[in-house]
């Protein structure tokens, strides 16, 4: 899961967010993984930043790059979601059991795919966003 790094309260978490947005403004088509991104850094301690040594995967300028690798994948996401629970009802499921919660997820997202895959096919792609004018 990607958690958004946000820098109010530490000023360390907003210096690695400063130096993440300057290196991928740079460097960002040439960089592939948050490993090749690590090594484009400044070279400094991590407790120069207020992190405890630990794994890389652990530290919040792994995190952060992460994150900012990540956030066009992200919006896309969201915006399923919030498809689902207003077109669906995933906002409001009324099931108890873990498998019918489940059931209606995927029961939900397959509706979502037939409208879509309706729309495209009867040439109204605008409808995409709206299955119930489909009907």
């Amino acid at each position: 899961m990607l958690t958004a790094i946000n820098p109010r309260r530490s000023s360390p978490l907003a210096t690695i967010k400063d130096e993440i947005k300057e290196l991928f403004k740079e460097h960002g088509e040439e960089i592939d993984s948050p490993y090749e991104a690590l090594e484009r850094l400044p070279q400094e301690q991590l407790s120069e930043y207020g992190v405890s040594v630990g794994s890389v995967e652990e530290t919040y300028i792994f995190q952060a790059i992460k994150e900012r690798m990540h956030r066009h994948l992200r919006a896309g996401v969201e915006r399923v979601f919030s498809r689902l629970k207003s077109f669906t009802g995933l906002d409001r499921v009324r099931a108890r059991k873990e498998n019918n919660v489940e059931t209606h997820v995927v029961l939900s997202a397959v509706a979502l795919v037939a409208a879509s895959l309706t729309a495209q096919r009867q040439n109204k792609p605008g409808l995409i966003r709206s299955p119930s004018r489909l009907i």
